[in-house]
C-alpha cells in the first residue's frame, strides 16, 4: 500500500507498531506538522485500529482516518466505534476504492 501511495504522488510515514504511530503522530501535531490523512489496520495486538483512531482524535480531532479490515462487514456496528473512522476499506484495498476513499477524506479535510 506504501508503495501504491507513493507512485500516486503521496508522502507516506509507516510503522508496524500501533503504539508508535501513535507517538510519531503526537510529535508530528506538536511540531506542527499535520498528517492530512491516516490510515490503520483494524486487527493490531494491544491497540486495535479503532484505539489507534480514538487516540489520534484526541490528538488531532478532525484528522480523517481510513481503518483497513479483512473482517469485511464484521466491523463493529457500535456507533461509537464507527464514527472513529471516516472510512473502512476491506483487505486487500482496490486501488481505485482507496483512490476514492482519500478523495473523500480530502474533503473532510477540508471541510
Amino acid at each position: 500500500m506504501r508503495l501504491l501511495l507513493e507512485l500516486d504522488g503521496h508522502a507516506v510515514t509507516t510503522e508496524e507498531r500501533p503504539s508508535v504511530a501513535v507517538e510519531k503522530f503526537q510529535t508530528a501535531a506538536a511540531g506542527g506538522v499535520a498528517f492530512q490523512v491516516v490510515i490503520t489496520d483494524l486487527a493490531m495486538p494491544v491497540l486495535d485500529g479503532y484505539k489507534v483512531a480514538a487516540a489520534m482524535r484526541e490528538i488531532v480531532p478532525g484528522t480523517p482516518i481510513i481503518l483497513l479490515t479483512g473482517w469485511g462487514q464484521q466491523v463493529s456496528a457500535e456507533p461509537a466505534l464507527r464514527s472513529l473512522v471516516s472510512e473502512t476499506l476491506g483487505k486487500p484495498a482496490r486501488l481505485a476504492d482507496l483512490r476514492a476513499a482519500l478523495e473523500r477524506c480530502r474533503s473532510i479535510g477540508q471541510a
